[in-house]
């Protein structure tokens, strides 16, 4: 995880009324935080650093974040707010051609969000499995809605002989694992729009 303060981060940061100067602060802090997370990965990023790339005083960042979790927290739910239109892209059948192209059109759509947001859901991801329960939250809340689409597919459409949620989580971390991951396995050969077709027919394989 990002560099541990001596502030106990156990608490989300409380939500106040920001006027129009000290949002503009705020999201240079995060645009910082996000840089460095990109550029260093997990434990490179400082508050000094962010403060002096954002501009300011790391003094001024502890007014808005308890400390730098708390600042990568807040990107890891602007990464969820894309959601939305991943549910959007499960709606409808998966069957025939215009399910194959829903298929191709929701695994692109989780390919662009890790293509967005690939440092910060690494680290959330990271977080999670070392049993920071922030981050286990946050991870939960952003693939339920997704499973619970993914099972209601199976409930309906699939048949006997899948557990309904166990089918949805095989195709969640499948999604998961080749968005995360399709930079590298470019290196041997396998471009990112081949995972995508292969993705998008296990889905179709699975839920139709």
């Amino acid at each position: 995880m990002a560099q541990r303060r001596s502030r106990r981060a156990g608490k989300d940061e409380p939500r106040r009324s920001l006027g129009p100067r000290a949002r503009a602060t705020r999201e240079r802090l995060l645009e910082a935080t996000a840089a460095l997370l990109r550029e260093r990965g997990l434990r490179g990023a400082s508050v000094a650093e962010i403060a002096r790339r954002a501009g300011t005083s790391a003094a001024t960042f502890y007014q808005y974040f308890e400390d730098v979790d708390a600042a990568t927290l807040e990107l890891v739910r602007r990464a969820r707010e894309a959601v939305p239109a991943l549910l959007e892209a499960a709606r409808g059948s998966f069957a025939g051609e215009a399910g194959l192209a829903r298929a191709r059109s929701l695994a692109t759509r989780f390919f662009d969000l890790w293509d967005t947001h690939h440092a910060v859901l690494r680290i959330r991801d990271h977080a999670a499995e070392e049993g920071d329960r922030r981050f286990q939250r946050e991870r939960r809340d952003a693939v339920r809605p997704l499973l619970e689409a993914l099972a209601a597919h199976v409930r309906a459409d699939a048949g006997d002989g899948l557990h309904p949620m166990a089918a949805a989580s095989a195709l969640a971390t499948v999604l998961e694992s080749a968005g995360a991951h399709h930079r590298a396995l470019a290196t041997l050969g396998i471009p990112r729009e081949a995972l995508i077709e292969t993705s998008a027919r296990l889905l179709v394989d699975t839920l139709a």
